[in-house]
Formats: structure tokens, C-alpha cells, sequence
């Protein structure tokens, strides 16, 4: 099972609740623990897109952007860029993709 943690993201000007960060964590199925995944690119574009589909229904409405980390493989990934952009259509934060500096791991690893 897999969830979006949020780190709330505040406006400079005044304080107020601005959107999220979002965060990216899978349950354990021996001890019941969230952890960071160790090979993010075992989810599916279609599940981080329903993920995120839910994550923003229950976020509220007048969130002005929300963040979402992807790894250098998912970044180029030309599903990522088309999945997210239908999914920011839908309205809703303004989406915005941070790269991070994870490579990928075993068959997923990135190389320059």
C-alpha cells in the first residue's frame, strides 16, 4: 500500500498554509511501518495518478500549489510528463515536479 505524506508549504508574506509538499511512502506488510521505498519505480504511473487524485479531493480547495518529488527516471519518463499534465488539468493546486537526486536502483538505475 502506498501513500502521500504531506509537509505543509507556507506563503512568506503572511504565514498561511500555501500547499504541500508531497512524499511518497509505502507500508510494510511484516510490521505495518511507513517507509521510504526502495525502488520507486515499481509503482505505475496510473497508480501515483490515482494517489495523487485522492491525495487532492481531500485537500482543501484554495491550496495554491502542491509539490511532488520524482526521480531522474521518472522525470524523463514521457508517461510521468503526460499523466501529470491530464492530472493538473483536472484542476486543483498548481502542480509543481521538484527533481530529486535519487539515480534509480538495479534495472532502474539512471547513468550519465
Amino acid at each position: 500500500m502506498i501513500r502521500f505524506w504531506g509537509q505543509a508549504k507556507f506563503t512568506a508574506s503572511d504565514g498561511k498554509l500555501a500547499g504541500y509538499e508531497l512524499f511518497l511512502r509505502e507500508r510494510s506488510q511484516r510490521d505495518g511501518e511507513w517507509y521510504l521505498p526502495s525502488d520507486f519505480g515499481q509503482f505505475k504511473v496510473s497508480a501515483l495518478d490515482d494517489l495523487l487524485g485522492a491525495t487532492f479531493a481531500g485537500m482543501p480547495s484554495d491550496l495554491l500549489l502542491v509539490s511532488l518529488n520524482l526521480d531522474e527516471e521518472q522525470f524523463a519518463d514521457p508517461e510521468y510528463y503526460t499523466q501529470l499534465g491530464v492530472c493538473q488539468r483536472k484542476g486543483g493546486p498548481r502542480l509543481i515536479v521538484e527533481l530529486t537526486e535519487r539515480l534509480g536502483t538495479g534495472a532502474n538505475t539512471v547513468t550519465h
